[in-house]
């Protein structure tokens, strides 16, 4: 069922500040989806930077306060859709021990 755009923002509004919930249901669709073409998916969380993408991760590091911000002004925009919500909210999360939990956890159910 399609998000209304009002439980998106709601979503994102809950502390913590990302849905940590929606990750562990996203993992499980993804198992799921590789699962259906006959793949085993192995995930591997090494809690590891990746070096080759550290000038790409402090870039988008450093743009959050930004994103932060046209976030909130999409939240007062009624012809935002959820899709350019969505695509804000993502770019202004980063990613956090409860979050890589909640993802470790549904991989392993």
């Amino acid at each position: 069922p399609m998000l209304k755009r009002t439980e998106v923002i709601d979503d994102f509004n809950m502390i913590p500040k990302v849905p940590v919930t929606a990750i562990g249901v996203l993992v499980k669709e993804l198992i799921a989806l590789i699962r259906s073409a006959s793949f085993e998916p192995l995930f591997v969380f090494d809690g590891q930077r990746h070096p080759p993408k550290a000038e790409t991760n402090m870039k988008r590091y450093s743009q959050i306060p930004t994103v932060l911000e046209a976030l909130k002004k999409a939240y007062e925009d009624p012809s935002k859709t959820v899709i350019e919500i969505r695509r804000l909210q993502k770019e202004a999360a980063t990613l956090r021990p409860d979050i890589l939990f909640e993802a470790m956890k549904a991989a392993s159910e």
